[in-house]
């Protein structure tokens, strides 16, 4: 007889492979690991997918050179981003790969720094340090920057919910990102049969998962009185880029639905509002220019006796521009306080180089008039029926995934105090049947868990809604269906950790750790030329005495 050979282990395996073959592999790996954290996010929302991908990508990163870590990364961003804002294939198809192109770029820079870092001790620390700082550039540069994709945003509903008012979105991502790549390092070594790494990385879980409860508990800002809200879905004809269909159909129907709430208020069906909301492009045209606009608005505003807080298109500053605003309507001789929306789309509401794109991209002009940013906190001065002042706190459509203009809306400025009541107006009828709407009705969820907040939020088709100040959905439209009703929302005051010390939080994470690393790369300097100041005395020997 003659002896078998012995089958191959799983390492001899690998060791027979070309290096080609091996980056093959780990770069369909990270691209799996990737599409895996993107299901996190809504409508699929399976959020215990986040971990295991970061802890795959944690994985593939270590001990890898830079320009492996870069391909790892955007493998990973690539795939991540195509699943996660897969919406955008309403839009066109070179938009969305465009996009997912470029936000893959800001993934690739931090696998290749991962890997690098990855070979320092306490590396997960310094990656979550730098993802943290990756997702606020990225929130803001280019063009404004896409948050869509920060990991916290896949948080909603998840056991670590109860971290937002304590930590910020910054400080999710953070130890999102820590817990990941420490169970990816933790049982790296583990392999090796060393369990201490991979028994930290479980208590360090378990005291996140302690923090989250905490949390959970931690109450708002006391009432000072409740205000009667009334929301607005109208609904709109289309989907696509004409969702809105011809010119006035939204203010026809925002009407009609005001019409309904008027009745039922009357009946006794529903409170009484103090006013009412109409969301985002529920007006096309600009209701102080355009008459029959402004006729139809002041005619729902007659109908309920109560003012209207509007979602319109305002004319101006310059010739050929506009703004998106939201408009306090008394009367049609009497509008009040406005805010213009300041996180404006690139190629959906403005077009970057505008004569360079259009004669490129003929279905730019569908776009219309160039939008202009506004400025300044987010917050309408309005008044209850009894004609006590109210500052409203707006955010509009995109800007709840932008924390600037969240803490704006709250923290007010010198001469404007924050919102007591907060209410979100959006239109993403466009998007109609993807899962953009439920990704932005989470992130709307998540900035009422941060804040602690109540949220009103008017859409024209999409999830009109009622959040509490713990993030839970009290009252909720259908999508694509008109809807109207009233809630009672507490006036606050007053801020969350979260928000009252985003800056000093996200400062903390990003130069804390890097402080630590100068400080023990400092330290190893000293110790190393302490040995060789040593090593040096013992060669040369004693020095002086007599010498015969």
């Amino acid at each position: 007889m003659t002896a078998q050979p012995l089958r191959p282990s799983g390492d001899d395996l690998f060791a027979r492979w070309s290096p080609r073959r091996v980056n093959r592999v780990a770069l369909l790996a990270a691209a799996l690991c990737g599409a895996a954290a993107g299901l996190a996010f809504p409508p699929i929302d399976l959020w215990a997918l986040m971990p295991l991908g970061l802890i795959g990508l944690g994985a593939l990163l270590r001990h890898q050179p830079a320009r492996r870590g870069l391909a790892r990364g955007l493998a990973f961003g690539l795939a991540y981003y195509l699943v996660l804002i897969r919406w955008m294939i309403v839009i066109g198809w070179w938009p969305y790969l465009g996009l997912a192109a470029v936000m893959a770029l800001w993934l690739g820079l931090l696998g290749a720094v991962t890997a690098v870092a990855s070979r320092w001790p306490g590396w997960p620390c310094y990656a979550a340090a730098c993802w943290v700082a990756v997702e606020w550039v990225a929130s803001r540069v280019p063009l404004g920057g896409f948050p869509w994709g920060r990991l916290a945003y896949a948080g909603a509903g998840s056991p670590i919910e109860g971290l937002y008012p304590l930590v910020s979105v910054s400080g999710v991502s953070f130890l999102i990102v820590l817990s990941s790549f420490s169970l990816a390092a933790g049982l790296a070594w583990a392999r090796r049969s060393r369990w201490a790494p991979l028994t930290a990385s479980l208590v360090g879980l378990g005291l996140i998962g302690l923090g989250s409860w905490a949390g959970q508990s931690y109450q708002p800002c006391p009432e000072q009185g409740t205000v009667s809200v009334g929301l607005i879905q109208g609904n709109v004809p289309s989907t696509g880029l004409g969702a809105l269909g011809p010119g006035r159909t939204t203010t026809h129907n925002s009407l009609a639905e005001t019409i309904v709430l008027a009745a039922r208020a009357q009946t006794g069906q529903l409170d009484q509002p103090d006013f009412v909301v109409w969301p985002e492009s529920s007006t096309d045209m600009d209701p102080e220019r355009d008459q029959s606009t402004g006729q139809l608005v002041e005619w729902a505003r007659r109908l309920v006796d109560r003012p209207l807080l509007i979602g319109t298109l305002t004319m101006g500053p310059e010739s050929g521009q506009r703004r998106t605003s939201s408009v306090w309507w008394e009367s049609s001789d009497q509008t009040g306080d406005r805010y213009h929306k300041k996180n404006i789309v690139p190629f959906g509401e403005w077009i970057p180089a505008r004569s360079f794109f259009l004669p490129l991209i003929p279905e730019l002009e569908l776009i219309g008039a160039q939008t202009v940013a506004g400025s300044g906190p987010g917050v309408v001065w309005g008044q209850t029926a009894d004609g006590q002042p109210l500052p409203i706190g707006v955010l509009i459509c995109f800007e709840v995934g932008y924390d600037d203009s969240a803490d704006q809306m709250l923290r007010g400025s010198s001469d404007r105090p924050g919102g007591q009541v907060i209410v979100v107006q959006t239109n993403n009828s466009a998007l109609t049947g993807t899962g953009q709407m439920a990704q932005q009705d989470a992130i709307t969820r998540i900035r009422a868990m941060e804040a602690r907040r109540e949220i009103a939020v008017a859409t024209t088709n999409s999830l009109a809604g009622f959040i509490g100040a713990d993030g839970r959905l009290l009252w909720q439209a259908e999508l694509e269906r008109s809807a109207a009703t009233t809630v009672q929302m507490p006036r606050r005051q007053g801020l969350t950790v979260a928000v009252a010390h985003r800056h000093s939080i996200e400062l903390g994470l990003v130069l804390g750790p890097v402080a630590v690393w100068l400080a023990l790369a400092g330290g190893r300097l000293v110790r190393r030329r302490s040995r060789h100041s040593a090593a040096l005395s013992r060669r040369l020997g004693p020095v002086g005495g007599d010498r015969m």
